[in-house]
């Protein structure tokens, strides 16, 4: 059942500070509903802002398994906490909240600097903690062994950048933290990695290491003696008493599935884009003959994979995820070129990639006789067009066409042509030929020796065996 709570918005020292005439008539008048729950670090953060602001709230404790009608009501696209009901207007997406509060609420602490690039800065680095720690300390708690080992590399690494991160807003070292004082990184960073300690204990393992990242293991030590943050924060006893369910908070927050086939281009398009973004997804293979019942719902027009669902949410057609995720997941690398005229060329040689090549390369693999040698033709014509094309972004022996990294019209280049070897011995001819498309050839060179590429490439003898079953069901269907 629901638990009503009502919730001093002050700490002991803010409440020495802030007298109540010191908010308005106004402010003292107005209704702030948060619902939630004592596990989502979503929930907490909503609740810190409220606190650090000042602002009186109502608290509804909500039962995930047993959701009350009002957070149905009230979030009815995720269905999730937090939503804040502000005067009976309801706002979900813990970020989101956040930013509202700080529009809304003048008096106070400030979140965000008034500076608009170290508001910029602040954001950039809110988002990067947002979505990086959400999901991989849940694979480290849930698995064991190889991918267990392989997450926590991932969260080392990514402490190691955001030791970077903070540099420049503590030069001279962390400071000592008055509640006041606070900004929206801290916030947000309190609410995930103040957590750390449950998981370090359970997995035997040291996730923030004063040795390793001096700087941010002062800085979560330093929020933690926090007394807003003590009060607001689940105990360490709670949270290793019931470890999943915080960390499965933050899985669920931005959980990423992938419905796709092992051989389909169109799917290993969308595993390249999630891998190159560094985004923990789930991968469900699907049974093309025998298509899975979840497919059926979520791509109920066209009933085949890719699909991505994004919390809940389905989206289908391979380039449609592809600038989706690239939408979704802003930070670099970026898939698509920031400038609008750059991007629209990507666009148009992407259009020209699907439609012209990947398509004429099918015609090629499904025909037979002279059909197939026209088809063929086709294509032989149409790869002179792209490698006049890419010589504009493949300039000085550049690797890939979007600078250091695989960009949009890399990764459909390498799932259509990656695999010509084996292409080559199931048909009997050089599909991509080093005199014919000297630039072509070393560009698909290039790509499939990154290690994404490789990651997710399809065995070679598997391959050439679904590729003759192909051509052999084709030619029993023209006789």
């Amino acid at each position: 059942m629901a638990e009503d709570k009502i919730c001093s918005a002050t700490t002991k020292k803010q409440q020495q500070k802030t007298t109540a005439s010191s908010l308005s008539q106004r402010e003292k008048s107005e209704s702030v509903i948060v619902h939630g729950f004592w596990a989502s670090p979503y929930s907490k953060r909503v609740e810190l802002a409220l606190k650090l602001k000042g602002i009186p709230y109502e608290y509804v404790e909500e039962d995930l398994k047993n959701k009350t009608p009002e957070l149905l009501k009230y979030n009815p696209v995720y269905k999730k906490v937090p939503v804040l009901v502000h005067n009976g207007k309801p706002i979900a997406e813990s970020l989101v909240i956040l930013q509202y509060i700080e529009d809304t609420w003048k008096n106070g602490p400030h979140l965000l600097p008034e500076d608009p690039y170290k508001r910029a800065q602040v954001r950039f680095w809110v988002d990067f903690v947002h979505q990086k720690f959400s999901g991989i300390m849940m694979t480290a708690a849930k698995t064991e062994g190889e991918t267990q080992e392989k997450a926590l590399n991932e969260v080392y690494e990514l402490l190691k950048v955001l030791e970077e991160g903070i540099k420049s807003f503590y030069p001279d070292g962390i400071p000592t933290f008055e509640a006041e004082n606070l900004s929206l990184l801290e916030v947000v960073a309190s609410s995930i990695l103040c957590l750390f300690k449950a998981p370090e204990e359970i997995l035997g393992i040291k996730v923030i290491d004063p040795e390793i990242t001096p700087l941010l293991f002062s800085w979560v030590e330093a929020l933690r003696e926090l007394s807003l943050v003590q009060e607001t924060i689940p105990s360490h006893e709670k949270i290793k008493a019931r470890p999943l369910l915080v960390v499965g908070e933050m899985e669920q927050e931005n959980k990423v599935k992938l419905h796709g086939m092992w051989a389909s281009t169109y799917s290993l398009r969308v595993e390249i884009a999630l891998r190159l973004k560094g985004i923990p997804y789930e991968y469900i293979e699907e049974d093309l003959s025998n298509k899975s019942q979840l497919l059926l719902k979520y791509n109920p027009v066209h009933k085949k994979v890719p699909v991505l669902v994004h919390n809940g949410k389905s989206i289908a057609e391979s380039y449609i995820i592809l600038e989706y995720i690239d939408e979704t997941w802003n930070s670099d690398p970026r898939i698509l070129p920031e400038d609008p005229y750059e991007r629209a060329k990507v666009r148009f040689w992407a259009s020209y990639i699907q439609q012209q090549l990947f398509e004429g390369l099918s015609r090629v693999v499904t025909s037979r006789g002279e059909a197939q040698e026209k088809a063929l033709e086709e294509v032989f014509e149409r790869l002179k067009v792209l490698e006049g094309g890419m010589k504009e972004y493949l300039q000085g022996g550049a690797s890939f066409t979007n600078g250091e990294s695989l960009g949009l019209l890399d990764i459909l280049m390498v799932v259509t042509f990656g695999p010509y070897k084996a292409h080559e011995e199931v048909l009997g001819f050089k599909m991509l030929d080093p005199e014919r498309n000297p630039l072509l050839f070393s560009w698909v060179a290039a790509m499939k020796e990154h290690p994404v590429v490789k990651e997710v490439d399809p065995p070679h003898d598997k391959l050439v065996e679904l590729l003759q079953f192909i051509k052999s069901t084709n030619h029993a269907r023209s006789h």
